[in-house]
């Protein structure tokens, strides 16, 4: 009988021990896996740094050097929307402080995108992009000049730079990267040095449009370059945007509701 309860007894500890094993191997088999999501940045002041952490299970990305161009590009983007910028020239010639600013309108719907640029002179430059073709003309002529739509030849022309330049960078040169709010906006911020010619740069994307709505540029020690986003709407069903000076209209925007109101 005593050998009997003995058995009982060490049957008892070896499954004691059997089950304690599996469940330390099967524990992080059940456990809630981590989400990655971006942060609410509303509270954020000015230039504040977001610090990082877990809340109820998910995990913020962090964003750094290493990780701000991944992020950057996973941003999801509006298509449809229309944008008021400015652009700050600002140089130095004998000792006396110069600076220039451009007013940039810009409608895009999806692959067409119309940029009205009013430079220091007054002279207004209109272009019209559409999926292959980029036209141009000043002011209220009614002759446009054609040209291949390639190279990303619109932004260059208007000095303005877009969320891609910041894909672009050599890795090397980027020495900050951190989410700030700038403006009021929830952002993620970017520096750069560019060694060969010895300057600054600084970018803040927007969390919420996926846009680039801040940049600058800075050469021993001063703002040289300065672009800025004053205004961000929804783009109206307006077929004006999109359409050559003798009027041929080359795109029509069709908002959502008009899409439901067609296909009910």
């Amino acid at each position: 009988m005593q050998l009997k309860n003995r058995s009982i007894l060490i049957l008892c500890i070896v499954l004691i021990l059997f089950l304690g094993s599996l469940s330390s191997f099967s524990f992080p088999f059940f456990k809630q896996s981590n989400t990655i999501v971006l942060p609410d940045l509303t509270d954020l002041n000015e230039t504040q740094n977001l610090p990082i952490g877990h809340n109820d299970y998910h995990s913020l990305i962090q964003v750094n050097c290493d990780t701000v161009k991944f992020v950057i590009e996973s941003l999801e983007r509006q298509q449809s929307y229309y944008r008021e910028l400015t652009i700050d020239l600002f140089w130095n010639d004998s000792r006396i402080s110069n600076a220039s600013t451009s007013t940039i309108l810009i409608w895009n719907d999806n692959e067409y995108s119309k940029t009205a640029v009013m430079t220091p002179d007054g002279t207004l430059q209109n272009y019209l992009n559409t999926i292959d073709t980029i036209y141009l003309w000043y002011g209220s002529d009614k002759n446009w000049f054609k040209y291949n739509n390639a190279n990303d030849e619109v932004d260059i022309a208007q000095q303005i730079p877009t969320y891609e330049d910041i894909i672009k960078l050599d890795d090397a040169s980027i020495v900050d990267a951190n989410y700030q709010t700038k403006s009021g906006k929830p952002c993620i911020y970017v520096e750069c040095f560019i060694d060969a010619l010895q300057y600054t740069e600084r970018y803040w994307v927007s969390v919420e449009s996926g846009l680039l709505v801040y940049a600058e540029t800075e050469y021993d020690g001063e703002i040289t370059y300065r672009m800025q986003e004053k205004l961000v709407t929804t783009l109206e069903e307006d077929n004006t945007p999109f359409t050559l000076p003798d009027g041929t209209l080359l795109h029509s925007v069709v908002t959502f509701e008009t899409e439901e109101k067609n296909n009910p």
